[in-house]
């Protein structure tokens, strides 16, 4: 320690006939500063010293480097949540999506849900506009071969449930929708009938969208929900699905699904056999977005999420962020794509009381 000047009172235990990992030492400077164990912060590079204070309820931190006990220190002395806040409106209607080969995504889809999960236009750049239907890409598509990416069904599902435009539009778009619905109630991904891609996830997200504007016992669609039981029973999500790769991922959505309504046939149709899929979830490994995502299902399903909420505590950044997870991938690559702003936006949401 080069200028020691900067502690109000040191206590060293040789000067106290006592020595580490004495309980009684810890006691004997408790007792001089005048605070309780909660009040106070210890380091040390023995671990047996930081098992001892921690006995008496001191909050401990054991020295690695430097760098890990700065870390360690704004964890504990600043607000997690509040850093995450900050984090958000810094680099606000600058969140771009990024590959996991590190190319820049700008994308319509993360945005609205991120609108969706913070309910603040002020974070996103997204209005409906002029358009009619929703494009996954903002702008020009990136990395798709021929550059062709026709507006999708799930993205304007989306933006519909989100952004809420007036009944007319809305309705029209709905009627449409219903025309790329397949006789086994799965829907089409893209509004180009030369594109027949399925996924059950945009069919979950799709359907979420129906019965959010008060239509999910229409038409047929109880054919769609029912696919969605039945991926649930057979645990058809363990590896992803076409477009989503995420297991979290997947049963957020079917989550949001269940969570849109309180439709007594929705509820008795989903109900029980999620809560036990996300309750094989908790304390699986998984990045902060898969961590994030599972705790909010279990929150909104009334479960508990264990130790999971302190697994994402220790993922976020030290500017108050959480790095990007994998929520979707390019069909034709595999390509994984994921969003920091969309991440910290969940662990906000998750982490909150």
């Amino acid at each position: 320690m080069a200028d020691w000047s900067i502690f109000n009172q040191i206590f060293t235990s040789g000067h106290t006939d006592m020595r580490k990992p004495d309980v009684d030492f810890y006691r004997h400077v408790l007792q001089k500063i005048e605070l309780c164990p909660e009040e106070t912060i210890f380091i040390d590079d023995k671990v047996e010293n930081v098992l001892a204070a921690r006995s008496l309820g001191i909050d401990s931190i054991v020295f690695d480097n430097n760098a890990a006990v700065v870390h360690a220190l704004r964890k504990t002395l600043y607000d997690p949540v509040g850093m995450a806040f900050q984090y958000l409106y810094r680099h606000a209607q600058h969140f771009d999506s990024i590959t996991d080969s590190g190319v820049d995504v700008p994308d319509n889809f993360a945005q609205l849900l991120i609108l969706e999960t913070m309910q603040d236009q002020n974070l996103v750049n997204v209005k409906w506009g002029a358009r009619r239907t929703w494009n996954f890409f903002i702008g020009k598509p990136v990395l798709v071969p021929g550059g062709y990416f026709p507006d999708d069904l799930d993205t304007t599902s989306m933006a519909l449930t989100t952004l809420r435009p007036d009944v007319e539009l809305a309705t029209s778009l709905l009627e449409e929708m219903l025309t790329y619905m397949n006789p086994d109630g799965t829907f089409q991904t893209y509004f180009d009938r030369k594109r027949p891609r399925t996924d059950p996830v945009v069919s979950a997200n799709i359907l979420t969208c129906f019965y959010s504007f008060g239509r999910g016992r229409e038409h047929g669609l109880e054919l769609t929900l029912h696919l969605v039981r039945e991926l649930l029973l057979r645990r058809g999500y363990l590896q992803g699905t076409h477009y989503y790769s995420s297991i979290d991922g997947c049963l957020f959505f079917f989550g949001r699904l269940l969570r849109c309504s309180d439709d007594e046939y929705l509820q008795d149709t989903l109900g029980s056999v999620l809560k036990e899929r996300v309750q094989e979830r908790v304390g699986q490994a998984g990045n902060a977005l898969d961590i994030a995502m599972r705790i909010l299902v279990c929150k909104w399903l009334n479960l508990d999420f264990g130790g999971d909420g302190h697994a994402l505590l220790n993922m976020q950044c030290d500017d108050g962020g959480w790095n990007a997870g994998w929520l979707y991938r390019y069909g034709s690559t595999g390509m994984k794509i994921g969003n920091r702003g969309l991440t910290t936006a969940m662990a906000i949401r998750a982490l909150e009381p």
